[in-house]
Parts: C-alpha cells; sequence; structure tokens
C-alpha cells in the first residue's frame, strides 16, 4: 500500500518494461524508469516495494525519506533506495525535475551494500555529462527485449552503479580526509614489497598517522578487503606462480611467499581457490 500524488508535467516520460526470465537472471535488470518534472505537492509514499529505486535530481530538489533517514537530494545528486522497507519522496517547493529507475538483479543487494555500508545519503556526480550519457542509454534500453537489448542495459546499470560508488569514495576522501586515498596507496605497496617478511598491521602502518582500527575501516572501504586479506591474496598469488612455473615444494613455497608454517599455507590456499596447492599444479602446469 502507498500514497501517490504524482503531480507532473504533461511532458514527463515514463517507460514501463516486462523483464523477461532471461534478464531477471541478469546481475541488474529494469522494470521501469522516467524523466519526471515534478510540480508542487509532488508525492510517492511506500510501505514496500520489491525493487531499487534509482534517483537522480537534475534540478530542483526532493525530500526523501528511507526508514528513519531523511534526507534532500539537490540539483546534480544521486542515490539508490531499497524500497522493501519504508520510503516516500517528494518536491520540495514548486518543481523538481528528476530521473528515476526501478530495479533489481542478481548483483543488486551486495552493490548497494558496497555504496552504503553505513547510511544512504545524496551522492554527488563530478562528471554529470557522462552520468547523464549512460543514463539516456538506459532509458532508450530499458524496453529492448533481445539478448543483446538484455545485456547492454544490465552492463550500463553496472557501469551506473560503478560510478556511484567512485564518487561516493571521492566524496568520503575530500577535505580533511584527503590523505587517505595516499595512505591506502602506501600501504598497499608495503604489502607487495614485503609479502615475504613476516609483516603485521603494525609494520604497515609505519608513517601512516591514523589509528590501527580507523585504518583498517577505511581500508577496508577503498578496497574491499581488510589489510591481512590483502596481504594474504598477495602471498596466494605469488605461490600460485610458484606452482606453476617452479618444481618447488609446497614447504618451501610457504616460507618463500611469507607463510609462517606450510599448513597455515595450505588452509588459506584452500579457502581462497577451493584446492590443495598440489591439486591447483596438478590442474594448471606440467610439473
Amino acid at each position: 500500500m502507498g500514497k501517490y500524488n504524482e503531480k507532473i508535467r504533461d511532458d514527463s516520460r515514463w517507460i514501463t518494461a516486462t523483464p523477461s526470465p532471461t534478464a531477471q537472471a541478469l546481475p541488474f535488470y529494469a522494470m521501469e524508469a522516467g524523466h519526471f518534472y515534478g510540480e508542487k505537492g509532488y508525492l510517492v509514499e511506500r510501505q514496500s516495494h520489491d525493487s531499487y529505486l534509482f534517483l537522480f535530481t537534475l534540478a530542483g530538489q526532493g525530500r526523501v525519506k528511507a526508514g528513519n533517514t531523511e534526507l534532500l537530494l539537490e540539483e546534480g545528486q544521486a542515490m539508490v533506495l531499497d524500497c522493501r522497507q519504508y520510503h516516500r519522496y517528494a518536491a520540495v517547493g514548486d518543481y523538481w525535475e528528476f530521473i528515476w529507475i526501478h530495479f533489481n538483479g542478481a548483483a543488486a543487494d551486495e552493490f548497494w551494500r558496497i555504496l552504503y555500508p553505513n547510511e544512504i545519503m545524496g551522492i554527488p556526480v563530478n562528471d554529470e555529462t557522462a552520468f547523464c550519457e549512460i543514463l539516456s542509454e538506459i532509458l532508450e534500453g530499458i524496453t529492448r527485449n533481445d539478448l543483446g537489448g538484455v545485456i547492454g542495459l544490465s552492463l550500463k546499470m553496472h557501469e551506473l552503479y560503478h560510478r556511484m560508488v567512485l564518487f561516493g569514495l571521492a566524496g568520503e576522501q575530500s577535505g580533511q580526509k584527503g590523505e587517505y586515498g595516499k595512505y591506502i596507496s602506501q600501504a598497499v605497496t608495503f604489502i607487495e614489497s614485503h609479502y615475504r617478511e613476516n609483516i603485521i598491521l603494525e609494520d604497515i602502518l609505519q608513517g601512516i598517522p591514523v589509528s590501527k582500527y580507523h585504518f583498517i575501516r577505511i581500508f577496508s572501504r577503498a578496497m574491499g578487503i581488510t589489510p591481512y586479506s590483502c596481504l594474504t591474496a598477495c602471498r596466494i598469488n605469488r605461490s600460485k606462480e610458484l606452482l606453476r612455473t617452479t618444481d618447488l615444494t609446497v614447504a618451501e613455497i610457504a616460507v618463500g611467499c611469507g607463510f609462517t608454517d606450510t599448513s597455515n599455507f595450505i588452509a588459506q590456499f584452500k579457502k581462497r581457490t577451493g584446492q590443495r596447492p598440489l591439486q591447483y599444479r596438478k590442474d594448471f602446469s606440467n610439473f
């Protein structure tokens, strides 16, 4: 159930589609979209709707509420709502021009969690011209039901999300946080140079004026993994090369890649690849 007072200008555009089973199996698919010129009193309020909703303000302002969070979606800002919870959005004042897309897909849940690890917010779009070109292509392609069309639409939605994640990270690292990107790059460089050694987080943090726990949080946000997981991945990647190109024993490779013991190496390798090291060697090398 919901409340609708969709006062829009006559030149507003509303596009609907019925996604095929093939489309619904893809990472993203769209069910409907539009380019609205909302007038005074424009309002949509729902308890629940089985989709995600992308919103992008072209002019004016929209007031958005989702759960306990309420915010203004300013001109040049985009956001995504999880419509499976209570949500409300309305024009502020006399005018709100915005583009909207109801979408879903196999990757929709995970991408939304990546975009909003904490709370929802409007994300400033740094390259509005390119961003609007992607949106235009999505709106034009939403009614295509051929295979190329539905795959292309999924790719465009993926690109849209990708840009929003990058814009969001840029905003998080602006101002006082401007040094965070440099610190993360410094840490990754240190890991890649010293993975063979028995290093710990304090070693990685040398010269980085950020507390250990805060650094783990910002590193994980930017990289998608913790510093320790990044170190382990670097060691596993090098061990794969050695398994495929040398006849070193598993124990020798473990030591050479910085693992404290062979059993830990085997456990970590299997956890990340689904195979034990010798099985990997058998499948992918001549040794």
